[in-house]
């Protein structure tokens, strides 16, 4: 029986759609080699339970997902200006942890997280107080990410 001109597009139409599917399973590695791997490029993500979504998305090179946890606070971003008077360190102080807009300078408290990938251990930097916008769906040099 020779197949119709209807069904020869349909399984067309399943190859490309399939094809399509498993290219953009994966996103690849953004093209900022130091993302994530120092204070001034940490990941934002939404609050604690963003941190921990996000690393779970991430794939080793081998295809397995990174044993990882974090190690503790390293600070902030960007330092507060120096000779603040008191009542400007309030003022810092009280917008800590909160959203800030484009080109506001970030003051958050960035966490590191020990990421390992079989022998290969690498430091990740995130900053968890960006809730007003979608997480990345980029990941760190040597790692892919799930959507």
């Amino acid at each position: 029986m020779k197949p119709s001109y209807f069904s020869l597009l349909l399984l067309l139409s399943a190859i490309i759609s399939t094809s399509g599917c498993v290219s953009n399973a994966l996103t690849h590695e953004t093209p900022d080699p130091q993302y994530g791997m120092t204070i001034e490029t940490a990941i934002e993500v939404c609050k604690p339970v963003g941190q921990r979504q996000y690393l779970s998305r991430l794939i080793c090179l081998d295809g397995q997902s990174p044993y990882f946890y974090r190690t503790g606070n390293v600070g902030m971003r960007t330092p507060w200006p120096e000779n603040l008077t008191p009542a400007q360190e309030r003022e810092y102080a009280a917008k800590c942890g909160q959203p800030i807009q484009p080109g506001d300078p970030d003051h958050h408290i960035i966490d590191r997280y020990h990421v390992q990938c079989g022998e290969h251990v690498v430091m990740i930097y995130m900053d968890m107080y960006h809730c007003n916008q979608p997480a990345p769906n980029v990941a760190p040099a040597g790692f892919t990410i799930r959507p």
